[in-house]
């Protein structure tokens, strides 16, 4: 959680970037923030060890 919190908290920019800029600008970068976000998310559960197969229901 660290790793994600602190890319989306460096990736975010600054405040001021975000109230100055247009609509779209900011859909762009929250559409930016988001992927990011779920990159790392995937990248550090990865790195972890888990795989799509632990994912899987198995029927008891």
């Amino acid at each position: 959680m660290l790793v994600l919190g602190l890319t989306l908290w460096f990736g975010m920019g600054s405040e001021q970037s975000w109230l100055t800029s247009g609509g779209w600008a900011r859909i762009w970068r929250l559409t930016g923030l988001v992927v990011m976000g779920m990159t790392v998310y995937f990248a550090v559960l990865w790195t972890l060890g888990f795989r799509l197969k632990d994912f899987s229901r198995r029927g008891a």
